[in-house]
């Protein structure tokens, strides 16, 4: 008789632990067909849709008490889901939103405060925007436009259109099939690859891309550019931070205001400038047009094949940052014409009978052309 009492108040007591656990939780699924929409707006509040293979939308709530599941509300029409949280009073930190929708459906998430996370598979048009929060993609399909107003962003493969904002975080991203549209006022920005248009742009930080075709733009007002190739027609602008590239193909311009700049193994026409720092470029002019590289307080080095046709224009204005400040320009190939006086030089290069025209000015410094390797 003490066993049998002894087992029921165990199995009671179990009981109770799991009713405890699904308290303030709450479910709700739709039968939904792909291409079909999820909207969620709510005050605040975590949300992570994930996509599955089941013609379904299933939604899980968790850390809410009665009375705030009360102001959850749920709807359907016209292809619709609607999934909506209205509430006044403070935020409530652990609430999330946990969302299953067909891999083929329409995303459309508003909270005011909380982090945003779409996984795969999911593709589709999907917005989200968080005013205080992070924001993780996974590998997902279609038109992505996204906005934090304080955190970070990450995501995998993106094989569509991107549009990301935040206020306050850094962003990072793997391979970007479609156009990219990324800006950040206090972060850092890193994409891996990109496959067609990208533009970035960052207030305070660094941006690093792996790999660029098409169009890039890259733009930061406090920090440095750092690109592995790009193929096409590339900008990139620092007003507090040094250029590199490893390798380019295309029209290719970099300008910075506080730093130097270095681009290697470039095949076609070059614009580079420095306000106060050195110029350094390996070109190879044949597919391109006229290029200019100029600095106002450093020196400037030119690598390029002694194969290649070109005409380089070379113009010093100040004293030369040299032991002998007549030394104003060096040169691996013979000068055509030198002139100039210790305040003032200019130069001049003919290979293989000229070709696109190079120019290369500085107000303050050297002038060298080496054969490239």
């Amino acid at each position: 008789m003490k066993t049998r009492l002894v087992f029921t108040w165990i199995l009671i007591s179990a009981v109770a632990v799991i009713t405890a656990s699904k308290a303030g939780e709450r479910t709700q699924s739709y039968p939904a067909q792909k291409g079909g929409t999820l909207q969620v707006l709510v005050a605040c509040g975590a949300v992570n849709v994930k996509g599955w293979e089941k013609e379904e939308v299933f939604v899980t709530i968790s850390s809410l008490n009665e009375e705030q599941l009360k102001h959850v509300t749920f709807s359907q029409g016209g292809g619709k889901v609607l999934v909506e949280f209205k509430w006044e009073k403070r935020n409530i930190e652990d609430m999330r939103f946990d969302i299953n929708v067909p891999s083929t459906f329409n995303v459309d998430i508003r909270t005011g405060g909380g982090d945003l996370a779409l996984l795969s598979p999911l593709s589709g048009d999907l917005k989200g925007s968080t005013a205080g929060g992070s924001i993780t993609l996974g590998t997902l399909g279609g038109t992505i436009r996204m906005d934090t107003g304080g955190g970070n962003v990450s995501g995998e493969d993106i094989n569509g259109d991107l549009a990301v904002r935040t206020a306050g975080g850094d962003i990072k991203f793997k391979n970007l099939s479609g156009s990219g549209e990324i800006s950040t006022a206090g972060g850092s920005v890193t994409v891996e690859s990109a496959a067609r248009s990208l533009r970035v742009s960052t207030a305070g930080g660094n941006i690093q891309v792996g790999k660029g075709n098409q169009e890039v733009q890259l733009s930061t007002a406090g920090g440095n550019i750092k690109v592995g190739s790009i193929q096409g027609k590339a900008s990139m602008n620092t007003a507090g931070g040094s250029i590199s590239l490893s390798s380019g193909r295309g029209t290719i311009q970099a300008s910075t205001s506080a730093g130097s700049v270095n681009l290697e193994k470039v095949e076609g026409s070059v614009s580079a400038r420095s306000a106060a720092g050195n110029v350094s470029v390996a070109l190879d002019p044949s597919i391109g047009e006229s290029s200019s590289l100029a600095t106002s307080a450093g020196n400037i080095v030119l690598k390029i094949a002694e194969s290649c046709r070109a005409t380089i224009h070379m113009r010093t204005r100040g004293p030369a940052m040299s032991d002998e400040d007549e030394v104003f320009f060096r040169s691996d190939y013979p000068l055509v014409r030198s002139e100039g006086s210790k305040s003032r030089g200019e130069g001049e290069v003919i290979l293989n009978g000229g070709g696109h025209t190079i120019s290369l000015e500085t107000m303050m410094g050297t002038i060298e052309i080496k054969k490239a390797k």
